[in-house]
């Protein structure tokens, strides 16, 4: 190529690369800047470009060395620093974190304010679980630009990571979750994120909510139908659950999750042949996936109640070993002391019914 055209040819480089057809194509846009580097290797602008194309690539380790060079021309290359910080963020290595930190905020320091860094930095800090750092950085992302939902959603979620009770953190994250579906009424990521909130508080009737309007916006997602169903288990309403469920699996026949929960909505809904439909879900998780806890807990107390003690404390003991949650520890042992007391074992049963209590004092812990 000669020289005098290679200015040119980046400037149309660069604004082909930003149209979306192009995007569409970015090993032929590496093609061609690998070609105008042989023609001018000292062209920083060149790397850059081309460092972006890696990124859409997904080959970070690339994309980071074509950055470093651009930055090794010209030291005060911005976009090059916030690019590689990006790279450094998505490639998320040991130690990645603190390099794209250190690299953004270069960028922040010789321009106070860029919209975009403090947020990237700021999601740079909550992958170290610096959620103070996180709070901040999205903070002033927030006062630079108060009309982006994607940053209030951002600090709900380090919000909620850091759950700090004495800083009412979590009504903070309802709080930032809340402005940004205001901000973009078909958020989904902010009605998901609220509504698991909602379900951490025991706010069942507007967990219910929130993951309706998932499902609105979402009618072809599994998990959408799989959270609400959970949240109407926990409301009481076992009908509605294991319609719900009933759909996620329709959705996703191997949804384990969908099974296990469709099966605890059919033991407390109690209709006549829940339990038997109950002990198909459960025999259907144990084969999708043998190591749930939930699944051997539910099946035994299915055994249970077919009178198959045995069964029963074969099942609920494989749920204790596996050390699940404390909920299904602690009825795991309630229902093995039942068949232990119905064989006539009263020793096992008694002491059976004194971890139930210990596994429920864990539970009361956690609450207080």
């Amino acid at each position: 190529m000669n020289p005098k055209y290679v200015v040119a040819t980046l400037t149309f480089l660069i604004f082909l690369f930003a149209d979306p057809l192009t995007q569409s194509s970015p090993a032929r846009s590496i093609t061609d800047l690998t070609e105008l580097i042989k023609q001018n290797p000292l062209n920083a602008s060149a790397y850059f470009v081309r460092g972006v194309a890696y990124v859409q690539e997904s080959d970070y380790d690339s994309a980071i060395k074509e950055f470093t060079k651009a930055i090794t021309l010209k030291p005060d290359y911005t976009d090059a620093y916030y690019f590689r910080g990006k790279a450094y963020l998505s490639r998320g290595t040991t130690g990645d974190a603190n390099r794209a930190i250190s690299d953004l905020t270069k960028v922040i320091k010789h321009d106070p304010n860029h919209t975009i860094a403090y947020p990237l930095r700021g999601e740079a800090h909550h992958a170290k679980g610096d959620y103070d750092n996180a709070i901040s950085d999205l903070t002033e992302a927030i006062l630079l630009n108060p009309s982006y939902a994607g940053n209030y959603l951002s600090r709900g979620l380090a919000y909620r990571e850091r759950d700090d009770r004495k800083r009412d953190d979590y009504d903070n994250a309802l709080q930032d979750f809340t402005k940004a579906v205001a901000l973009k009424p078909d958020f989904t990521e902010a009605y998901l994120k609220r509504g698991k909130v909602y379900h951490d508080k025991r706010d069942y009737k507007r967990a219910v909510a929130d993951f309706t309007k998932l499902v609105e916006l979402k009618p072809d997602d599994a998990h959408a139908y799989a959270l609400r169903g959970g949240a109407y288990f926990k409301k009481g309403s076992y009908y509605r659950a294991v319609f719900d469920f009933t759909d996620a699996i329709a959705l996703k026949p191997d949804y384990a999750d969908a099974y296990a929960g469709r099966g605890r909505a059919y033991q407390l809904r109690s209709s006549k042949g829940d339990e038997e439909r109950a002990f198909a879900d459960f025999n259907k998780v144990i084969e999708l996936d043998s190591n749930r806890a939930v699944a051997y807990a539910g099946r035994g107390r299915a055994y249970l109640f077919m009178g198959d003690y045995d069964k029963a404390i074969a099942d609920l003991t494989q749920a204790i070993q596996l050390k699940s949650d404390d909920f299904s520890v602690h009825f795991a042992y309630q229902w093995r002391a039942l068949a232990y007391g119905s064989k006539g074992d009263m020793k096992r049963a008694k002491a059976d019914r004194a971890k139930a209590e210990g596994a429920l004092e864990n539970i009361q812990k956690k609450k207080d």
